[in-house]
């Protein structure tokens, strides 16, 4: 044994921690923290193996199965209240408020004597038993041959039972009478789950795995009316699992196949929805990563769940009922995830093949209390107190190392005990408001200390800039996790500039452009007239790669020697023409006017793209340099195109919608040049 740390003495009004494992020697009680001692007035059976327990749902009694008979002790005194003679039981249930137990067994033939009788349908004895735990009588049996677990379902007050029969119809009995029932058939069913809710009205699951034929359904009934309150149908649902929340307003829908369809997993699809009773329901495919699901699971309000999602490593995220994204942890190696009985913390471990790392986190805050290392361990739970966690190395999953630990939030170990051959431990269920709801306090949040800078590690100065960036922190060393607040991004998405358009998203802009492009289609192309390039579309166009540095800055200089000896040069036919004909000189005069106005105006933006961009980096010139040179690569194939068609050739859609393009290039290309500084 070891004892490390111990934490604050607890509230003396509150009922003490209690644990109970059943190992190789026995079955014996402890007292929970702080003491870790075995409980004198608990149970203790020394000598004698034991197969299985069960507690009940409030941990005032606890059902012990030694293989011969099932005996029933008070979790309180340890003492023996009932002792139920049913030899061989292989799995038991008690009931919620301990009235009934129910036991499995494998069915056996029955021995005819020679001579008597041998029914067709009565060959076996009958395997599924409820026993009346004070009474020690049989209150009903039936014959059973599949193992369906549970086979009895039972409301929280226990005024409604059910039982499944064959995948078709369900008996329903009422205040603890098992001799008359109510029938209801539905075809394919293959379990229910009863809600939280009591009263005159109850609801309840049933689940309806997908066929060849048919999707999966999951339903919403109420009860003694028998009628649909919301339904939900999906696709690739082998195994489906529900999980009421604590006040029967909604479940999560877990559904399983054995195969993955596209070959990217060897463990099968994994879906997760969410069924309401108000009708409602959501595919949470939109809402989580790509990938499997790990687990997930209730807050004890009911009002928030937690789910492990996506791609190793997986993603960490809580939503509330209306799905909106509350917290985002790091991204690790975890696949189990859950929220403290007082529901402030939330534990996020890797077990199983994991290497059992786990973070403890104040979700509230989004703020990480501690980290532990529990490694092979096979069970892991929160103590009804919410201050300690235990977990355990359990045979016959690991024949060496078997023994629990205790360890505290802030993740230090508190209790150790190995113990060889321990098949089965944990608490005793107590109510969770039986003891002080305290919010962890500010002073326990890990706060990660400062550590002297290293020193850089070289790296060569003709790396590029992502190469020299620091590195990045691990995500198991980050202690802030990403909160949101739904009702602020709400409003900021309400929120629109005056004057201004929605931002819309990369989803919806892509399908706009999608949308366009087809109109665009659909319109007949019009004839193409080849025409000749105006004066200022022929001012910008280069022919030559090799004097784009030179063209740039002449398009860019208003007064450079180059631009001037390109518009004199245009200019001399117009003259000589304008003295034989007065009415083309006139015409002349007014296109140079325009041609001035135009030249002073791309002078004027010029000279602001100059100004606003006097600084550029080499490798932004060199981008904008080999944009020019692209465009002048289209307007080459563009010139082509048009002597081709002269020469008769025919123009396929793709070569005349190219050249329809031309003016956009040529704009392209000046917009590109105005952008270079003066030199």
């Amino acid at each position: 044994m070891a004892e490390q740390q111990a934490n604050p003495v607890p509230d003396l009004s509150s009922p003490p921690l209690k644990l109970l494992y059943r190992s190789k020697t026995g079955l014996q009680g402890i007292l929970g923290p702080p003491e870790n001692v075995s409980d004198p007035s608990g149970i203790s059976v020394d000598g004698e193996i034991s197969y299985s327990y069960k507690y009940g749902r409030n941990g005032d009694i606890v059902a012990v199965n030694n293989n011969n008979s099932i005996i029933i002790y008070d979790t309180i005194t340890g003492e023996e209240i009932s002792n139920i003679p049913q030899p061989g039981v292989i799995i038991m249930e008690l009931s919620p408020l301990g009235t009934f137990l129910v036991t499995w067994s494998y069915a056996k033939k029955k021995v005819f004597a020679e001579g008597e009788e041998k029914k067709e349908h009565d060959v076996f004895h009958d395997n599924l038993f409820i026993w009346n735990v004070k009474k020690r009588e049989i209150v009903k049996c039936w014959l059973q041959k599949k193992q369906t677990w549970p086979a009895i379902h039972f409301t929280r007050d226990e005024e409604l039972a059910a039982r499944v029969i064959a995948g078709s119809e369900i008996h329903f009995f009422t205040k603890g009478n098992f001799e008359s029932y109510q029938k209801f058939q539905k075809q394919g069913l293959n379990q229910l789950y009863f809600s939280s809710l009591e009263g005159l009205t109850y609801q309840f699951i049933l689940t309806v795995p997908e066929k060849p034929s048919s999707p999966a359904f999951v339903y919403i009934y109420s009860y003694p009316t028998l009628t649909v309150v919301s339904q939900l149908s999906f696709q690739r649902a082998q195994e489906i699992e529900v999980k009421w929340n604590s006040t029967g307003t909604a479940a999560l829908v877990i559904s399983r196949t054995e195969t993955d369809s596209s070959g990217k997993s060897y463990y099968g699809e994994t879906g997760l929805y969410i069924i309401r009773n108000d009708g409602t329901s959501d595919n949470l495919a939109n809402y989580l990563a790509k990938g499997n699901i790990y687990d997930c699971n209730w807050d004890p309000s009911g009002k928030h769940f937690i789910v492990v999602h996506g791609k190793i490593p997986p993603k960490v995220s809580i939503f509330n009922l209306q799905l909106d994204l509350l917290v985002d942890f790091p991204q690790t190696h975890k696949n189990t995830a859950l929220f403290s009985p007082n529901g402030h913390m939330v534990l996020i471990g890797g077990f199983g093949n994991l290497q059992g790392q786990t973070d403890i986190w104040d979700w509230n805050r989004a703020r990480k209390i501690g980290t532990m290392v529990a490694a092979c361990s096979s069970i892991v739970e929160w103590s009804p107190c919410s201050n300690y966690i235990l977990t355990a190395t359990l045979s016959p999953k690991l024949r060496v190392d078997n023994g629990w630990k205790i360890w505290n939030v802030d993740g230090s170990l508190h209790f150790e005990q190995k113990i060889n051959d321990l098949y089965q431990i944990s608490w005793r269920p107590t109510p969770p408001s039986l003891y002080p709801n305290r919010k962890p306090k500010r002073s326990e949040v890990v706060v990660k200390p400062v550590e002297a800078p290293k020193p850089a590690k070289y790296r060569h100065p003709h790396f590029s800039a992502s190469n020299n960036a620091p590195e990045q922190p691990k995500a198991e060393d980050i202690v802030v996790a990403k909160k949101f607040n739904p009702e602020k991004q709400k409003r900021d998405e309400n929120k629109v500039p005056p004057g201004s358009k929605p931002v819309l998203s990369k989803a919806a802009l892509k399908n706009k452009k999608k949308r366009e492009k087809k109109k665009l289609a659909e319109k007949t192309t019009p004839e193409i007239s080849i025409t000749e390039p105006t004066a200022v579309e022929s001012s910008v166009e280069v022919n030559n790669d090799a004097k784009v540095n030179e063209e740039a800055k002449a398009a860019v200089v208003p007064n450079s020697p180059a631009k001037n000896v390109n518009n004199n040069n245009a200019n001399k036919p117009a003259n000589s023409n304008a003295k034989r004909n007065p009415a083309a000189n006139n015409n002349n005069n007014n296109n140079n006017n325009a041609k001035k106005n135009n030249n002073n105006a791309n002078n004027n933006s010029n000279s602001n793209n100059n100004n606003n961009n006097a600084a550029l980096t080499p490798e932004e010139r060199e981008e904008i340099l080999k944009k020019i040179k692209a465009v002048n690569k289209k307007l080459r194939q563009i010139e082509q195109m048009k002597e081709q068609h002269k020469q008769g050739k025919v123009l396929n859609e793709q070569q005349k919608d190219k050249i329809s393009k031309e003016k956009e290039l040529l704009a392209e290309k000046q917009n590109l040049q105005s952008y270079l500084p003066k030199q």
